[in-house]
């Protein structure tokens, strides 16, 4: 016996224009994030979290659920262009570089395309989640001169507690709280959770064979010790 064949129809809600015998539930828009529609009905429908996104000629595995980098990069297909400006004209082919909180792997990707096969990338990411995302962007564009540790820099080695946030790269060793009373406060409030114990390195045990051509994440001036 075999089963009938299954078709599903999943509507489409937006249109450039109304027709005036359409009776579906129909909203008229002259552009909407395509990316982003997709990813909620793959998360929704399917019971997909993990969306797969081609950006800068890179295959990044991204976490919908996540509203922080992972959902920017979904819905941008880009994120922070004035870094990624640097990152391409401060690095070069054969170059060391280091990216101090590596998240999910979006800089680390970015540079280890720019300091080339013939250079080293260095990456560190404490929280497990994305230290597992980092290693498998990774794998899936077929990059092996990225050393990547799940840790996190601090001033000596050891282990020490981290904040979690609701947002993947608002994970942070320090009290997130914002004094100024602007009108952006609100925006920028981090709700932190209970934290997680992270195994933690010293900058000069991570430098080891010496100072890097470029570093990307936490300020150095936090790092040099007491």
């Amino acid at each position: 016996m075999t089963a009938e064949p299954l078709a599903l129809y999943v509507h489409w809600p937006f249109c450039v224009s109304k027709c005036p015998y359409c009776d579906f539930n129909s909203h008229v828009r002259s552009s909407i994030d395509q990316h982003e529609w997709r990813a909620a009905l793959q998360r929704v429908l399917l019971g997909r979290r993990y969306i797969s996104r081609r950006i800068h000629d890179l295959q990044l595995l991204l976490d919908a659920a996540d509203p922080g980098i992972n959902r920017q990069l979904i819905r941008y297909g880009g994120r922070e262009p004035e870094q990624k400006f640097l990152l391409e004209h401060c690095l070069e082919p054969g170059m060391r570089a280091f990216d101090l909180g590596a998240n999910i792997g979006y800089y680390t990707l970015l540079m280890a395309r720019c300091v080339g096969a013939s250079g080293k990338v260095h990456a560190v990411e404490p929280h497990p989640h994305n230290y597992a995302l980092l290693r498998e962007n990774l794998r899936r564009n077929c990059i092996s001169h990225v050393e990547i540790e799940n840790v996190a820099v601090d001033v000596r080695d050891g282990v020490r507690a981290l904040l979690i946030s609701e947002r993947s790269n608002w994970h942070s060793f320090h009290d997130p709280a914002i004094t100024t009373e602007a009108s952006w406060r609100e925006h920028y409030r981090r709700v932190m959770k209970e934290p997680i114990w992270v195994r933690c390195r010293s900058l000069a045990a991570l430098l080891g064979g010496g100072p890097p051509d470029t570093a990307r994440g936490e300020p150095v001036e936090h790092l040099v010790g007491e």
